[in-house]
């Protein structure tokens, strides 16, 4: 027994010996990748500009007048070509006009795309996900198709650079083959697929007028809420048949689209759908309705302050806040005798920090005193008015 214990601090002695040494192995590699890349970037960044300002003042990249095997040997290097790339791709995100496309043509001629073309076959999904992400920053057509062939994968990050490099190449018809593709099997967040369409640098009104009407219901109504984040005027009445549409998805969608572009010519449409069956339809319709500027839907939105959903009640409070700037509907309400209605109007009122306009009680300001007075005794009275 006592050998058996002697033999297993041996044992775990040597391995945490080696994991120690391993550590700092790596730390020491880190290091000194680090220095290096450093020298590099120091040497190869006022080349890589040199050769980029060659590029901008010309308008065929053979007339482009550099020393090629120079450039051969910097891309042999994978430290090397990560930073022409990097500098590339800056270039590229941070300034527009037609030297772009001679920029991309130069990447295309000088291999640097082909390159990372090939490093998208590895099995690493770590290096897979970079190589979508470097494509997209190249913004080569040419990488279009590898893009398309790693939709149909199932690890996240890998579907997420590369529907995102589809959208910083800018094709069209294979931005719409993407999400084609997907088929409502995709992991990724709304929030992330959403900011991906908005990120699209193509001729997006024509992706829109392809993709509202997507058959499926989730990928059509992720378009829908992108061209209302886009203020795509054109699509206004496109997007407002689906305000009747028997899709749960598609109406949310249409409303929150339509809500952005703040289109005055639906706004019956969206207070008609404060009577929807479902209550987040209610509740989006009069978080909405609180966007524009028009006070007739105030009576609708006071009648919503009683619904049986909390969610309901307070957007309907929110908005009329909103709307209501001369507060004489929120007088209105504390008149009457709906206790949901002053809950819920005293609940968003706090959270906009609205009180401290109606009632100051340390310097006795009012901004209505009779409106205060009536508010600051039902709070009193926890909720109840003194007539009862």
């Amino acid at each position: 027994m006592e050998q058996y214990i002697y033999y297993s601090i041996i044992l775990f002695s040597t391995i945490v010996a080696f994991l120690y040494v391993y550590i700092i192995v790596e730390k020491s590699i880190e290091k000194i990748a680090r220095k290096q890349r450093a020298k590099y970037e120091k040497q190869l960044i006022p080349e890589i500009d040199s050769i980029i300002n060659k590029v901008i003042d010309t308008e065929n990249t053979n007339d482009i007048n550099i020393d090629e095997k120079r450039l051969k040997k910097i891309l042999r290097s994978n430290i090397r070509r990560s930073i022409v790339e990097e500098r590339i791709s800056y270039y590229l995100e941070n300034f527009t006009g037609e030297f772009r496309e001679i920029l991309i043509q130069f990447c295309e001629d000088h291999k640097i795309v082909d390159n990372e073309l090939k490093e998208l076959n590895t099995r690493n999904i770590y290096k897979k996900a970079l190589c979508c992400k470097r494509l997209g920053e190249l913004r080569s057509k040419k990488a279009t198709k590898d893009l398309l062939e790693q939709i149909p994968t199932s690890i996240q990050d890998i579907k997420y650079n590369a529907l995102l490099a589809l959208a910083k190449i800018g094709d069209e018809q294979s931005f719409i083959d993407a999400f084609s593709r997907i088929n409502g099997s995709i992991l990724l967040s709304e929030r992330s697929l959403i900011e991906i369409i908005d990120s699209f640098e193509g001729n997006k009104s024509f992706v829109y007028s392809k993709m509202i009407d997507a058959e499926d219901e989730f990928i059509g109504s992720l378009f829908i809420k992108s061209a209302g984040n886009s203020v795509e005027y054109a699509l206004i009445k496109p997007i407002a048949r689906y305000l009747d549409s028997s899709s749960k998805e598609r109406r949310i969608a249409a409303i929150k689209a339509l809500g952005n572009m703040k289109d005055i010519g639906y706004i019956n449409k969206i207070s008609n759908l404060l009577d929807d069956e479902s209550w987040e339809i209610r509740a989006l319709a009069a978080k909405t309705l609180g966007r524009y500027s028009d006070t007739d839907s105030i009576p609708k939105l006071i009648d919503k302050l009683s619904d049986r959903q909390w969610f309901v009640r307070y957007n309907s409070a929110v908005s009329i806040l909103k709307l209501d700037k001369g507060l004489k509907y929120v007088y209105k309400v504390f008149e009457g005798q709906d206790k949901f209605a002053k809950d819920i109007i005293i609940s968003a009122m706090e959270d906009m920090d609205l009180l401290a306009r109606i009632f100051d009680d340390e310097n006795h300001k009012y901004y209505d005193e009779k409106l205060a007075v009536l508010i600051k005794d039902y709070i009193d009275n926890g909720g109840e008015t003194k007539d009862e």
